[in-house]
């Protein structure tokens, strides 16, 4: 079972390498299935030639893209890329996605609206029909007891409120931003709740 999980991811990871062409500008997401997207575009450079320049989306991208031996950049210096391949968590029937439990949310939805193409790899154990588990939301510490206050005004449960600030202490970035992990569900009571709406790249909450 193991063995085939790992060779879907390896051939979705490949077929996104092989939409990459010589001069692109690439943002490389995280994950084991863009490690193999990865991995191909580092065969290619050696037999191919390819000239290609990476933007990654984590420290982890970094490292692995460095292993690999594909040159690197910034957003910064490059802010229109021609494409971009990242993983996602979950994608439900409809092709809605939870991203962002890999702990880079942030930098993988600015590489994301950066590119020309956005491609998603995923690997069958992915889907599902309906999306369920935690939804990640990254906040910037400058910002933390306002949404602390937001997620109390939005009548979770106590449990499920003493459950979101153990886990945010969890996942504290390297870059000091904290990336939280809780439930979101629709309520019929009245007052001010918060709801998953769309989870495709770039994700979006909207407060009801």
């Amino acid at each position: 079972m193991i063995q085939d999980i790992d060779n879907s991811k390896k051939n979705a990871g490949y077929f996104a390498a092989d939409l990459v062409q010589d001069g692109m500008f690439v943002g490389l997401g995280t994950g084991s299935t863009v490690f193999f997207a990865m991995e191909r575009l580092s065969e290619r450079i050696s037999s191919e030639g390819l000239n290609i320049t990476g933007v990654p989306t984590s420290y982890q991208a970094t490292m692995r893209a460095r292993e690999y031996g594909i040159p690197l950049s910034t957003l910064d210096e490059h802010p229109c890329l021609d494409i971009a391949i990242d993983g996602a968590d979950k994608i439900d029937s409809s092709l809605r996605m939870i991203k962002g439990r890999g702990a880079a949310q942030t930098m993988e939805r600015c590489v994301a609206d950066a590119s020309e193409l956005f491609i998603v790899v995923a690997d069958e154990s992915k889907m599902c029909e309906k999306l369920h588990g935690p939804v990640p939301v990254e906040v910037i510490p400058f910002a933390f007891g306002l949404f602390e206050r937001r997620i109390w005004e939005s009548r979770m449960s106590d449990s499920d409120q003493r459950d979101f600030v153990r886990r945010v202490w969890e996942h504290n970035l390297s870059r000091r931003n904290l990336e939280l992990g809780f439930q979101f569900w629709i309520q019929p009571a009245r007052g001010r709740r918060l709801r998953a709406r769309d989870f495709r790249t770039p994700s979006r909450f909207s407060r009801l």
